[in-house]
């Protein structure tokens, strides 16, 4: 998942990434990625659509890193109406099956992000016939 990261933290004129952060809670390194995006001109403040009109994409980058290595890494999409995240990703590989695994959760069960993999690992070997 290492080319993921380096994907995600890849720099670019229009991203601007907040300093790298270790949160010991999660056993995770963090980091907030803002990307400008080229909309055009705003809508009139008063209009109807000026509440709906955003410049920017916020996503938030989590990872764990294990001898060098990561095995998973989640990113949470920000939701700009509620100024939170709404929506995480997990991504990680599972050998045994030849596989790259996606799971989305809200950001409110990232404390149990370990239990999320684990769980999954267990749920897809359980039901792969061989």
């Amino acid at each position: 998942m290492t080319y993921k990261r380096e994907f995600y933290l890849k720099k670019s004129p229009d991203k601007i990434f907040d300093p790298i952060i270790y949160i010991d809670d999660l056993e995770l390194f963090f980091v907030k990625a803002t990307t400008k995006l080229n909309r055009g001109p705003a809508p009139d403040k008063n209009g109807p659509d000026w509440p709906y009109w955003f410049d920017e994409n916020i996503n938030g980058y989590y990872w764990s890193e294990v001898n060098g290595r990561i095995p998973v890494i989640f990113n949470c999409v920000w939701l700009p109406l509620k100024k939170r995240y709404y929506r995480c990703e997990a991504l990680f590989v599972m050998p045994e099956i030849g596989s790259l695994v996606e799971v989305s959760f809200t950001p409110e069960k990232l404390p149990q992000w370990q239990a999320i993999v684990r769980n999954t690992q267990q749920f897809l070997l359980s039901h792969i016939k061989r």
